[in-house]
């Protein structure tokens, strides 16, 4: 069995004559605006105004930029100057540099064993078998899984590894 599929589904309806609801209203507050300046200032403001109404939305209602119509573009605008922006600084590819760490001094006092044990708790890259003996104890989710990576491809086109995580 066939159907017919629908086509130019992005445009949106001409309901008034070869305008759209939306260029109608625009058009219509303007010529609306247009006379009540007509009936309130004098002549030579209402010429003014009116122009300067009329155009402003006659560009609303049919000014379309990069295919986007203007109001749509000037509320992005808006909404990129109001909302907060946030940045992720990502440094280069990993091994690309070596970053060497400050050494940290040991503490002074030879007879203090606390801050001794403070100090291999902070510093210490080896394990330290009384805290981690729990750890190894009990296995966790992730242990029993194997680690599965794909590769995706970011909006920008670079190619990246990631770890998949099936939560099941």
């Amino acid at each position: 069995m066939q159907f017919q599929v629908p086509q130019f589904i992005e445009s949106e309806a001409k309901i008034v004559g070869p305008l759209t609801l939306k260029q109608f209203l625009f058009i219509g507050s303007g010529v609306g605006l247009s006379i009540f300046f007509f009936f309130v200032l004098d002549f030579i403001f209402f010429i003014m105004l009116s122009l300067l109404v009329l155009g402003i939305t006659g560009s609303l209602a049919f000014v379309k930029y990069n295919g986007q119509p203007l109001p749509t573009m000037i509320k992005s605008a808006l909404k990129f100057l109001w909302n907060p922006h946030f940045f992720v600084w990502k440094p280069g590819k990993p091994g690309s540099e070596s970053i060497t760490l400050p050494k940290i001094p040991h503490p002074s006092s030879p007879g203090n064993k606390i801050k001794d044990l403070v100090f291999k708790l902070n510093t210490t890259t080896k394990n330290i078998t009384q805290r981690e003996r729990n750890l190894r104890l009990s296995k966790t989710h992730s242990e029993t899984d194997k680690e599965h990576y794909e590769v995706i491809r970011k909006k920008t086109g670079e190619r990246e590894a990631a770890r998949r995580i099936d939560y099941s």
